[in-house]
């Protein structure tokens, strides 16, 4: 609680009204730190998409999950659909290169 003081016009006599009060302070609340490894603790079970994925003939050439496919399990609310949707979402992190040794910038 903190004393305040405030000034207000009274709207029939036009009069400046000085007044003063109590007021509760507002408590500021504290922002949570965002945790620097989110995607340890998203990724529960490794693996466990691939050998769905490999189940379903969804594996392409190359190794990877065919996009179409996940975007077909990501609809819904089944560990499937949450475990497609992290997989779109790590597939568009990029991943960093190596500068060469010798250079500077």
């Amino acid at each position: 609680m903190y004393l305040f003081y405030g000034m207000m016009k009274l709207p029939e006599n036009g009069a400046i009204y000085i007044y003063e009060g109590i007021m509760a302070r507002r408590r500021a609340t504290k922002r949570k730190k965002r945790k620097k490894k989110w995607i340890k603790g998203a990724i529960r079970r490794p693996g466990a998409l691939r050998a769905k994925a490999k189940r379903a003939g969804a594996l392409g050439p190359d190794g990877k999950i065919k996009m179409s496919w996940l975007r077909a399990k990501a609809k819904g609310k089944d560990q499937t659909a949450k475990q497609a949707r992290l997989a779109i979402t790590m597939r568009s992190f990029k991943k960093k290169k190596k500068r060469k040794s010798g250079r500077k910038r």
